[in-house]
């Protein structure tokens, strides 16, 4: 399968995608992914296009993700062999790594991204950078000029998509012209409904391809009511396809 057709499957026939990323330390410990099969059933009936998933959860929910979109969540210390033959054989849509430039950890985390971008090409399998500048608790450092260098580093060493914080301030605007591939924003920080869906809506606004959220789903009164919400501002004409179409 090409990186064309796996792209397809993780974004709608819009360029958009709604994710549900269940990788994240902290959300693995809330109650609502205690039954991750139940979660994922939930994803399909909502349209959600694709899950980001760890390797023990991927072994427990293969069997039921039919046509949801796959990213296979890589940590540190995997080789990109290893990461890329996990991917060939549970047949995933696309590899996730982390990534933390304009800080201290730029020299151990970026070299790692740019062998598994040059792995994954030879694989034909799309790679999505999560890039945080500095790291998640360094907030006052996720500046729009710090997100959007970001971005750009990470499509350099070869992201198909990026993942990123909204910067803390200026536009999103910037960040997603900078980046040129298909950006990804982090759903941030758990807040209350409205708050939340006006953000999903700005970051729309500003061009993102989509939304990646976990507690902010999760930890949510509803979870199913919070997934179809953010279908209708994502996908605002469209349900979720599987369509082969490029992003």
């Amino acid at each position: 399968m090409t990186k064309a057709l796996r792209l397809g499957r993780l974004f709608g026939a819009d360029g958009r995608t709604l994710v549900v990323a269940m990788d994240r330390p902290r959300a693995l410990l809330t109650k609502s992914l205690s039954a991750p099969h139940l979660t994922v059933r939930q994803c399909r009936e909502t349209h959600v296009d694709a899950v980001i998933v760890p390797l023990g959860t991927l072994r427990t929910v293969a069997e039921h993700l039919g046509g949801l979109g796959t990213i296979f969540s890589v940590r540190e210390g995997i080789s990109t062999s290893a990461a890329v033959d996990v991917a060939l054989q549970w047949g995933v849509d696309a590899i996730k790594y982390e990534a933390f430039p304009c800080g201290p950890a730029e020299q151990e985390t970026m070299p790692v991204l740019e062998a598994l971008g040059r792995a994954c090409d030879a694989a034909g399998i799309p790679l999505m950078a999560e890039v945080v500048p500095h790291s998640f608790d360094a907030t006052d450092q996720h500046t729009a000029d710090a997100v959007s260098a970001a971005a750009r580093m990470a499509m350099e060493c070869g992201a198909d998509v990026v993942k990123v914080p909204l910067p803390t301030d200026g536009d999103l605007t910037a960040v997603v012209e900078n980046a040129v591939v298909p950006v990804v924003v982090l759903g941030g920080p758990v807040t209350d409904r409205a708050s939340f869906l006006q953000r999903v809506r700005s970051v729309v606004g500003a061009g993102a391809a989509g939304l990646a959220v976990g507690r902010n789903m999760f930890e949510a009164p509803d979870p199913r009511q919070m997934a179809a919400d953010l279908c209708a501002i994502i996908h605002p004409r469209t349900r979720r396809t599987n369509s082969p179409s490029t992003p």
